[in-house]
């Protein structure tokens, strides 16, 4: 078969390997030095051509207790080393750290009213699991007409994102390869207020999904409407509402299109509704100068695949329904005037249904906790 899949090649393929190990701590201290060489420099820019500098840093470190959102049953051959040549991580749990840097400017250089330009850095280190370690990085665009209403445009790149191993229909070889792929984020939007209390926005996403050689059948472009509104019903509480409907298309035709006499097919093409509430609510406390935040949100899912081969063909995916639901829950605390510190926990759990039968759902139902703490610094 003609091979039109981009390949990526990657250094980390095993576990603990220490080069990568060294090239995770440099990357880290480079961030780190960029960090505070852009605060110690900001004043002096700030004065310059009156261009406002604008400087948020974040770092979060949480406990993930499902890095792979591996199923229970996967969990369990795992724990038991059962078909150990699957797993290519240490543990099912990790501690991770997470910064992002977001850099940028204020200015009225071109059309006369307010552009923000960011550009955007994002790195997670897994402790230990260097095999999921991944970064991304972009720019962003904010352009105000009024204080009323604004266009936004943006764009992210994913280098790399490991998934987990699996078997691929398109190797010679029975052996399990490494599922993973790069990614493109190109995104645009408006925000609206029509009343002081009420904000609206849209947005529109377009993606690019390249996975390696062994999957070439899980590339896909992926289409994302969202419509959202927001309302302060009181001072400092906010109430946010969304709804997005998402595409999905997956390349298998392409994949499997001079292949014969193949008995499973894989088209993971789906389509989404996703339903999104969350609530920022101000909590007063005689214990601390400043008000606390609690902000929850739900987030729920309805995930219906597209196949068009019978189940037999295709079971992973033919006729198969995913219920996702998640959960964040967060305590921030205004720390002085550029800081905010943080405690948060989120849930995520799947549901799946597939005619195919009960050892799809058992390959492909998970839930994952996280619990951590983070810290803003924002010198907007």
């Amino acid at each position: 078969m003609k091979n039109v899949i981009p390949s990526f090649s990657v250094p980390n393929e095993g576990v603990g390997n220490e080069t990568h190990g060294w090239s995770d701590r440099r990357m880290i201290k480079r961030v780190l030095f960029l960090f505070f060489f852009i605060a110690i420099s900001e004043p002096s820019f700030a004065e310059f051509n009156n261009i406002s500098l604008l400087n948020k840093i974040e770092i979060e470190n949480y406990y993930d207790s499902n890095i792979i959102k591996l199923s229970s049953k996967s969990i369990d051959d795992f724990k038991h080393s059962v078909n150990p040549a699957k797993f290519h991580i240490n543990s099912v749990d990790d501690i991770v750290t997470s910064v992002r840097h977001e850099l940028g400017i204020k200015h009225r250089l071109i059309t006369g009213h307010t552009q923000i330009d960011r550009i955007i850095f994002k790195y997670n280190k897994f402790w230990n699991n260097s095999i999921k370690n991944y970064h991304y990085f972009g720019a962003e665009l904010k352009q105000y007409f009024s204080r009323n209403f604004n266009i936004l445009l943006k764009y992210l790149y994913f280098p790399h994102i490991y998934i987990n191993h699996y078997n691929s229909l398109l190797d010679d070889e029975n052996i399990y390869r490494k599922f993973s792929y790069s990614k493109n984020i190109y995104r645009s939007g408006l925000n609206l207020k029509l009343i002081y209390l009420i904000h609206f926005g849209y947005q529109f996403e377009y993606s690019q999904n390249y996975y390696n050689k062994y999957f070439g059948e899980y590339d896909s472009d992926d289409f994302k409407n969202l419509l959202a509104v927001t309302i302060f019903p009181y001072e400092n509480l906010r109430l946010k509402f969304r709804y997005s409907y998402k595409q999905s298309l997956a390349q298998a035709d392409k994949a499997f299109d001079d292949i014969t006499g193949m008995n499973e097919i894989r088209d993971p093409s789906y389509e989404s509704d996703i339903y999104y509430g969350a609530i920022t609510i101000p909590i007063k406390s005689l214990d601390f100068a400043k008000d606390l935040r609690l902000f929850i949100s739900l987030e729920f899912e309805n995930r219906f695949f597209q196949s068009k081969y019978l189940p037999s063909t295709d079971p992973y995916h033919s006729g198969r329904k995913d219920n996702i639901f998640k959960f964040e829950g967060s305590l921030i605390y205004p720390f002085f005037f550029i800081f905010d510190i943080k405690v948060f926990y989120n849930f995520e759990t799947r549901n799946v249904s597939a005619p195919a039968g009960n050892f799809v759902s058992d390959e492909k139902e998970y839930s994952v906790k996280k619990v951590g703490f983070g810290i803003k610094i924002n010198f907007d």
